[in-house]
């Protein structure tokens, strides 16, 4: 059986090499030819350069130069996106810690500033309120209650015997404190509230005003059942009315309900909603010479129908 004619590979031609260097018989020759021609052909074909190869500058490495630069742009694209993506999502926590820190922040100014509103004690509380007493009589006593208004409010000329109770800071709160001190004790057989413009500007709640003046009037009802109650309306100011006029409303309603009788100052001292110039100084909501016989007019208009 013949033998298959398997193609030479290279180990073959090494060792066909290999045999023309041994010595032989004298067919050596043909074989030194044979081989000579192989190599020929193959040094022909490949034409490898033993210098070239280590001729790094003259060697063609564009196609791995590019690789390399294409891998080392993705890398670099790739670091610069997640730098943005971690200065990005920094920023929004940032943001969002600010918040919160701010509402929190708000959240306990508010806490503390209410508590101090319903629990701190005034420095006039400390001491005796200005009171002025002319003809006090143990039966018949006009008591006037009110803040930087009635503070200010002359009662020389007045036919009455009446007692004065003011400060230019009091608020509702201050009153309640000591109802027996503040009204009671002066058994008047008339009381005019003036009272609420300080509250309002220290932001007190429309609810909380409320229950003060109610818990006020409750309380001389109960205790000086005999003392007619006038309640005066909060007085203009120069900035917007808006929230006094609303909270008169609301007032005047309280008033009808508890059965005491209501006086409308704003409507006096005001002109189209607006706090009237001709009876305040020029520079603050402070009543001046003619708005205080302004109100003093109105006091004895209703003093007029008192039956003594």
């Amino acid at each position: 059986m013949a033998k298959k004619n398997n193609k030479p590979y290279k180990n073959q031609v090494n060792s066909r090499t290999i045999n023309i260097n041994n010595k032989g018989n004298g067919n050596n020759k043909s074989k030194l030819t044979t081989t000579n021609s192989v190599n020929n052909n193959f040094e022909n074909t490949i034409k490898i350069d033993s210098k070239r190869l280590n001729d790094y500058e003259t060697l063609d490495t564009s196609f791995l130069e590019g690789r390399v630069e294409n891998k080392e742009k993705y890398f670099i694209d790739k670091e610069r996106k997640n730098t943005i993506n971690k200065i990005f999502k920094t920023i929004v926590i940032s943001i969002l810690l600010l918040i919160i820190l701010v509402l929190l922040v708000f959240g306990i100014v508010k806490t503390f500033n209410d508590y101090n509103r319903r629990n701190k004690k005034k420095i006039v509380e400390i001491e005796d309120p200005i009171v002025e007493k002319t003809k006090v009589l143990e039966d018949d006593n006009v008591l006037f209650l009110g803040d930087m208004y009635t503070a200010k409010l002359n009662l020389d000329d007045l036919a009455y015997p009446n007692v004065k109770v003011s400060d230019e800071d009091y608020r509702l709160e201050d009153i309640n404190n000591d109802l027996n001190y503040n009204i009671y004790r002066y058994n008047p057989s008339v009381l005019f509230i003036s009272l609420g413009n300080n509250d309002i500007k220290e932001d007190i709640s429309k609810e909380d005003m409320l229950n003060y003046f109610e818990e006020l009037i409750v309380g001389v009802k109960e205790n000086r059942p005999y003392c007619d109650i006038y309640v005066e309306s909060l007085y203009p100011v120069k900035d917007d009315n808006e929230e006094i006029i609303e909270f008169n409303k609301e007032l005047e309603k309280l008033v009808k309900r508890l059965d005491v009788k209501y006086i409308d100052i704003f409507i006096e001292l005001s002109k189209e909603d607006k706090l009237n110039d001709a009876y305040f100084d020029d520079d603050d909501d402070l009543l001046n010479e003619e708005g205080y016989k302004k109100i003093l007019k109105r006091i004895n208009k209703v003093m007029d129908d008192v039956k003594w």
